[in-house]
Order: C-alpha cells, then sequence, then structure tokens
C-alpha cells in the first residue's frame, strides 16, 4: 500500500512529482483524482493517469484496485473527449466561430448518445446562438445547423403526446445510438447493398419524424451518401448512375435555405468528384474544377495543411493513377504530411491513397514500395467497420493484391499467412495453387 498525506497532494498541485509510501492509505489519492474529474481540469488529466497507471501496479486490495480502475477509464474517456476536442479545432481559419463549429460538432456527435443527450445540448445551443459572430460561410454554415438542430427538439416534444410517435422516435435514437445487428440488415437487391437500403430506411424514419431537410434528415444523409459513394466506385453497385442519384437525395436540400450551406455543398461535391472516378461516368477534366472547389470549401475552415484536407487529396492520386501519371501521384503523395496519415481514421480514404500509392510505385518498377503501400492500404481497409457486407468485395481484391504481391516476390509463407487471416476476417477467397516446395 502506499501513502497520500496533503503534502503529496500539495506537491501535485504544484507540478512536481510526489514521493508515495507504499505502506499507507490511498484513499487520498482516490479523493484528488475525483477532485480532478468533478473539476474537469483536463490539464490534470495526463498527469493523473500517470499516477493512477502507476498506482495500479503496487499491491492493491480488490476493492482500491477496482476503484482506481475505473477512476483511470474514466480519466481516458475524459482524455479522448479533450484529444478530440483540440483536434476538432485544430488549424480553423481565423474565420471561424470556435464556439459554433464545435458546438456543431458536438450536436451531432450526441445525436449518437441518444434522445435525452441529444435534448440536453437545447440550452447551450440557445446561448451559443444569442452570441454575435462574424458572418462569414462558415459561422452561417454552423449556425444554420444549430437552428435547425433546435427545430428537431421542438418536434420531439410534439412526437411526445403521441405514444406511437413516441415510440417510433425512441426507436430511432436507438438505431443511432446501439446500431443495427448484421442479421437484421436486408438482403442486397440489383440496384442496392442491404445496408444502403437500411441508412434510406433511416433517412425516410427521420424524414417522417422531423420533416424533409431537417437536421436529422441531414444527419442520416451523411451515412446514405457515404455508403452510395463506396458502392459506386468501390463495391458492387459499379453501373449505377453515381451523379443522378446524388441529385435525387440532395434535391430538397439544395432547393432549400440549406442551398449556401457549407456541409451540404461538401456532401454534394465530394459525390460527384467520386462519380468522376467511376468507370460509368469517368471524367477528369470536370474532377480538376471540383477539386479546385473543394479545396477553395475546405479553405474556408481549415488552414492548408489540415488532415481534413485528406479525401481531396484521396481524389487527386486517384485522378492521377488513373491517367498513368504515376510520378505525379508519388510527388502529390510525398507533399501529405506524414503526421495527417498517421492519426487519419476516415479508412476509406487512407486505404484509397495507399492504393493509388502502390499501383504508382508498382508501375515504374519499385516492387517493394507497391508491396508496403499495398500492405499498409490492406491494414487500412481492415479497419472499415464490416457495417453487414458494406466493400467486402473490394475489401478482398485488396487483399488477392497484396497476396499476389507477396508470392511474386516469393514470401510464400506471408502469402499463406494472408489467405488463413482473410478466412478467418470473413473475407476468404480462392487460395494461389499449393507450390512444389510446399
Amino acid at each position: 500500500m502506499f501513502v497520500m498525506p496533503m503534502a503529496c497532494l500539495l506537491l501535485m498541485v504544484s507540478g512536481q512529482t510526489p514521493v508515495y509510501d507504499v505502506n499507507d492509505n490511498p484513499e487520498g489519492l482516490v479523493t484528488y483524482a475525483l477532485r480532478v474529474l468533478h473539476s474537469n481540469d483536463s490539464e490534470k488529466f495526463p498527469r493523473m493517469i500517470s499516477e493512477v497507471e502507476a498506482v495500479l501496479k503496487k499491491d492493491l486490495n480488490s476493492y482500491y484496485r477496482e476503484r482506481f480502475s475505473t477512476i483511470l477509464e474514466e480519466l481516458k474517456s475524459q482524455q479522448r473527449a479533450v484529444d478530440a476536442k483540440e483536434s476538432f479545432l485544430k488549424n480553423l481559419n481565423p474565420e471561424v466561430d470556435k464556439d459554433l463549429h464545435l458546438l456543431r460538432g458536438f450536436v451531432q456527435v450526441n445525436m449518437y448518445a441518444g434522445m435525452d443527450s441529444f435534448l440536453a445540448q437545447r440550452p447551450r445551443i440557445e446561448k451559443s446562438l444569442e452570441n454575435s459572430f462574424k458572418p462569414t460561410k462558415i459561422n452561417k454554415s454552423n449556425a444554420l445547423l444549430l437552428r435547425k438542430a433546435l427545430n428537431d427538439m421542438d418536434r420531439l416534444a410534439e412526437l411526445k403526446q403521441d405514444p406511437f410517435k413516441r415510440a417510433e422516435a425512441a426507436k430511432f435514437f436507438s438505431l443511432l445510438e446501439n446500431g443495427t445487428a448484421a442479421a437484421e440488415i436486408p438482403p442486397d437487391e440489383k440496384d442496392q447493398t442491404g445496408y444502403l437500403i437500411h441508412e434510406r430506411q433511416k433517412a425516410e424514419m427521420a424524414k417522417r419524424l422531423f420533416g424533409t431537410a431537417s437536421f436529422a434528415h441531414f444527419f442520416i444523409l451523411n451515412s446514405v451518401l457515404c455508403s452510395l459513394q463506396c458502392e459506386c466506385r468501390m463495391g458492387k453497385l459499379t453501373e449505377v448512375n453515381l451523379a443522378s442519384e446524388v441529385e435525387k437525395e440532395l434535391a430538397c436540400f439544395l432547393q432549400s435555405d440549406w442551398n449556401e450551406n457549407v456541409y451540404i455543398q461538401r456532401l454534394n461535391l465530394m459525390a460527384l468528384a467520386n462519380a468522376c472516378l467511376t468507370e460509368r461516368a469517368k471524367n477528369h477534366s470536370r474532377l480538376k474544377q471540383i477539386i479546385q472547389d473543394l479545396e477553395e470549401l475546405e479553405t474556408s475552415i481549415h488552414s492548408p495543411g489540415h488532415a481534413d484536407f485528406l479525401y481531396i487529396d484521396s481524389y487527386r492520386l486517384a485522378m492521377l493513377s488513373q491517367q498513368g501519371l504515376h510520378e505525379e501521384c508519388i510527388q502529390e503523395f510525398q507533399k501529405i504530411k506524414p503526421y495527417n496519415l498517421a492519426h487519419f481514421s476516415q479508412w476509406e480514404i487512407l486505404t484509397d491513397i495507399y492504393l493509388s500509392v502502390a499501383k504508382a510505385y508498382e508501375a515504374i518498377n519499385k516492387k517493394d514500395l507497391s508491396l508496403d503501400y499495398q500492405d499498409l492500404a490492406f491494414n487500412a481497409c481492415m479497419q472499415i467497420p464490416s457495417r453487414a457486407r458494406l466493400l467486402t468485395s473490394w475489401r478482398i481484391s485488396i487483399a488477392k493484391d497484396l497476396r499476389d504481391k507477396l508470392a511474386n516476390n516469393k514470401q510464400w509463407p506471408q502469402a499463406r499467412s494472408l489467405e488463413e487471416r482473410c478466412k478467418l476476417f470473413g473475407i476468404g477467397f480462392e487460395p494461389l495453387p499449393k507450390q512444389a516446395f510446399e
């Protein structure tokens, strides 16, 4: 055991390292850690996490081990929230009102946390909208989303008066909070995957409950269009006219007060960029203009070099790869900050980037580098949530290409290991014929 006398507490407050006596009571550290948590003193979180982790390595009884484990989990959760906030606000354009921008993101996140968490944001939204802000496009866009969220909160109050509508609203938030089991996803159809059907059903539910072009409808539309773009460009729906589908999905927004909203415009341009990269509607000259428009739009939010530009980089690299401009593709990739790649978690985009680079190195006969980036692409694509068969064929093709590269490089044990791993991951494929030396 160890001691946590007042002298140690004072040392911690002053930023000095306290010294613990292993023969005394740990209650003092429990009290201090809870005080840090309850005061939300984020500057002390890293030090507190380190101290509690060190304590858990000591000889504790089961009571204190459980208490410190619980405290550590909460401290790490709070630290993740602080890190997410810092990342969200990092390198913002000086014209962006940080309070509005952060609150808009926070309200969207709280849609996933349940109805009560969503409704609890009302006081913060109302207070934020009372403050003056510079009338830039991005600030007006954030303010619009917050006003739309307030409208949905008002609508929820109405829905609660009807038992059937109240139950449907509860089901809607439960779907957001808990997701959907794979067994509950509908079967694929000719022009829709089961997951896309499911997301569109949620969008219809949002429209039915909150109205067309509501905050909830916009919230679900992000997922609908992400799934649609992925499947049209990389998955099963390569013959679907992506541009036409996006036009139908966005029509109610583009014909309303959402028309000048940065987020709706970005959704539209992203979908059109992906459409220009499909075999069905390949159009590089149009894509170049869309990339310029997206960069201008993104610059209104973030300073150049921010990780949020990576999706635009992915379009540029894919275009150069399709054009056979492999040296240029590699040069553009080398402009990306390694830090952004290492800390980016939109796995479809990261996979797409690494695939373009792998193809470029393959084309200029740098086989080892091609293998390295194919491996990075595979590892990134395996981080993509399976989401009931979404992008399964694309993931299999990436795995097979990696397996073939390993085999061509005479790395047969690694190739066989990959085949076995993919079986376990549920993306199995036909193995290469057994070799004479095996």
